[in-house]
Formats: C-alpha cells, structure tokens, sequence
C-alpha cells in the first residue's frame, strides 16, 4: 500500500473514514454504501527500505499494524 500513488491512498481514505462513497460516472453522481462487513487487507514494506516511503499518518492511523 505504501507504494500506491497518492491519487489512490486520497480516493482510499473515504472508505475508511465513512459508511459510502460518491462517484461522479458520466455526470451523474452515485452513491456506493460500504458493506457493514467491509475489509481492507494491506501489505507494506517499511519506509527506511530504498524507494518506499511512509504512509500519510491520517491514512497509517486507520490499520492495525502487524510486523511479520
């Protein structure tokens, strides 16, 4: 996930955040409830590795961090 650009991590923290999210689809804007069991599963390699970087703090609070 600490690899994703930052375009998808900003588009991610909606779901997170709330119960639904908004897509705008030919000029119509939809409504996309999130499912009462709604997971994400995300794997990243630690930040100090060469080329990976941290993850936002407002998006790393979200997760349960497990070192593995």
């Amino acid at each position: 996930i600490n690899l994703a650009s930052n375009e998808v991590l900003q588009r991610i923290l909606p779901l997170l955040e709330n119960s639904s999210l908004f897509l705008y689809d030919r000029g119509d804007l939809k409504e996309v409830k999130r499912h009462p069991d709604f997971r994400i599963i995300a794997c990243m390699n630690p930040g100090s590795d060469v080329g990976k970087k941290d993850l936002p703090a407002n998006i790393k609070s979200k997760f349960i961090e497990t070192y593995v």
